[in-house]
């Protein structure tokens, strides 16, 4: 894998479908002032549409001598005001309550509202200043997404989990003090968040979701929690600025592309335990220069390190059985590399391009060497091939010959292989320069 979805499919992800479902609700609607409103079974009152346009605006606490507690979905959406007060004794805001309020700059919450709904506050451009409830135990799916102005955000003690995509697109945020509370953060939680500059999470915190910090561009510290289990796929992509990263020992799970297109991370420290490096992990990591690899380890995914230039030198553990297809494509600057006995299979395009490799071992015992596996490796000057050896794909050793529109053999390689072996045959029946192991013709 060398490229992942488009920035402007990642934006197009960002818009959910939205479907009103409005309360029950007693008889017709009523209309006192700029409120359209509906009487609930509990003898209180709902607002449902605000009919006017004040700039500094508070919203009654009651309608017809009936206490206001809910405001309902859409309540608000698009409203012209430019301050909103919600009175004490509204319990709840229904979704997208005040969505697409341009031009507000302050919203005031009361502590009396427990239930926040979907996008509740979202797309509000303007807003730079809100205060939510102290009673909030959960933070709800997008609840401020994309109000680029908001610099900061104070989250209550008591919340214990971060839904999906409340702050994605708040691309002012600066500050945000997630609570010790918290155990999970949601999908794409903070996307886009590119003015925060330092990602401080919680001891008490367990899963990172996917995409959850992606794009934070200006992140340059994260300090990860002792007790973590998950990290999410893309939860850190592209944090251009990420130097330096520590994945504890409690992490068990570490998703595709997590760290990837992270272009100025130059020190990794991945946890003891782990089995898998997943699909595309540090793709495009063109920094990194320093990781250490856990003795865990058995499977190198697809593109893992494609990309990671700075990489000079590295080591497998004993115990990696599979490299996976472009697993170091393009990694210019890898100038030599251990593989361990344990390797069975190393896959397509895993090593295209490393233009640094002069001379490698293949280990006995490996099994299957893919297609391209180490084309355009102009550098390579001998590479020493195990009687174990029996599946060779197409173009392993070769480059691609402009003129001729076609793969032509790696000119300067001598391949070294065990007579009458399968990569000896491989040799002749594409035109490859060997010579055989132990000496002889």
């Amino acid at each position: 894998m060398r490229k992942l979805l488009s920035f402007s499919l990642i934006l197009a992800l960002l818009l959910p479908l939205w479907i009103p479902a409005p309360a029950e609700d007693s008889g017709d609607p009523r209309i006192t002032g700029d409120y359209r409103w509906f009487l609930l079974p509990d003898g209180t009152a709902e607002i449902r549409k605000y009919l006017g346009n004040d700039a500094v605006l508070t919203i009654p606490d009651a309608l017809e001598g009936l206490p206001v507690t809910r405001i309902g979905d859409w309540a608000f959406a698009g409203c012209p005001c430019l301050e909103i007060t919600v009175p004490e004794g509204v319990t709840a805001l229904g979704e997208g309550a005040f969505y697409g309020c341009w031009y507000m700059t302050r919203l005031t919450l009361p502590d009396s509202v427990t239930d926040l709904g979907a996008g509740a506050v979202s797309d509000c451009q303007s807003l730079t200043e809100i205060r939510l409830p102290a009673g909030l135990t959960a933070i709800p799916e997008r609840l401020l997404s994309g109000c680029y102005a908001l610099p900061a955000v104070t989250l209550p003690a008591g919340v214990t989990a971060i839904g999906p995509r409340p702050f994605s697109l708040c691309t002012g945020l600066k500050d945000i003090t997630i609570p010790e509370g918290v155990t999970v953060i949601g999908e794409a939680a903070f996307q886009l968040c590119n003015q925060l500059s330092r990602i401080s999470l919680p001891a008490g915190l367990r899963e990172i979701g996917d995409h959850a910090f992606s794009y934070c561009h200006r992140a340059e510290e994260l300090i990860l929690p002792e007790g973590i289990e998950r990290i999410g796929m893309s939860a850190f992509l592209g944090c251009r600025n990420l130097r330096e990263v520590t994945v504890p020992d409690s992490v068990t799970s570490l998703g595709p592309a997590a760290f990837a297109e992270c272009e100025s991370l130059v020190r990794v420290t991945l946890p003891a335990g782990l089995t898998v490096l997943e699909d595309s992990l540090f793709m495009n990591c063109s920094a990194l220069t320093e990781i250490r690899l856990p003795e865990s380890l058995t499977t190198i995914g697809q593109g893992a390190f494609s990309g990671c230039d700075g990489l000079a030198e590295l080591t497998l553990p004993e115990g990696v059985a599979t490299l996976g297809a472009d697993a170091f494509w393009g990694c210019g600057g890898l100038t030599k590399i251990t593989l361990p006995g344990s390797l069975t299979a190393i896959g397509a395009d895993a090593f295209s391009g490393c233009s640094g490799l002069t001379e490698l071992t293949l280990p006995e015992g490996l099994l299957t060497l893919g297609p391209q596996a180490f084309a355009e490796c102009t550098a390579l000057a001998r590479v020493t091939l195990p009687e174990s050896l029996t599946a060779i794909g197409q173009s392993a050793f070769h480059t691609w010959d402009r003129e001729l529109g076609a793969y032509v053999p790696l000119p300067g390689l001598t391949l070294l292989v065990p007579r009458d072996s399968a990569a000896a045959r491989y040799c002749r029946e594409n035109g490859l320069t060997f010579a055989f192991t132990g000496g002889g013709d």
